[in-house]
């Protein structure tokens, strides 16, 4: 089982996110690759909000390909443009009130880059699965 927490004495998170995500053993670890906004189709939305949406929509059709789920995500980390921040928080808890509804948050690390792989994304998650 996976489980998620903030210790005692522990300055509390920032953001929505746990400090510390422990998986038990017996887990299989499975990395997804970073997820942009990008659609099937290859269009991506000029917003960074509607890229936060898209992106979260791409990692659920990994994670269900492998038989996981948002509440086996142990570790998110996260990667946005200068500029991103406002619409990425808007869309992310949006997201996690639906992935989260007991806020119980994995362990995330967001960074501002000057640019990504894709020239139009300004949002980029990737993640870490503990399946059991």
């Amino acid at each position: 089982m996976l489980s998620r927490h903030n210790p005692p004495g522990a300055s509390p998170p920032a953001g929505r996110y746990s400090l510390i995500s422990v998986a038990q053993a017996g887990a299989t670890l499975v990395w997804l690759a970073g997820q942009t906004g990008r659609r099937a189709d290859g269009s991506i939305a000029e917003d960074a909000a509607t890229q936060t949406r898209d992106a979260f929509s791409n990692l659920i059709v990994l994670m269900e390909s492998v038989g996981g789920s948002p509440s086996d995500v142990a570790c998110l980390r996260t990667y946005l443009t200068p500029g991103a921040q406002e619409g990425f928080y808007q869309a992310r808890d949006r997201v996690f009130s639906e992935w989260y509804p007991d806020h119980d948050y994995p362990v995330n690390t967001l960074a501002v880059v000057s640019g990504l792989a894709d020239t139009r994304a300004a949002v980029e998650i990737e993640a870490v699965l503990a399946l059991y």
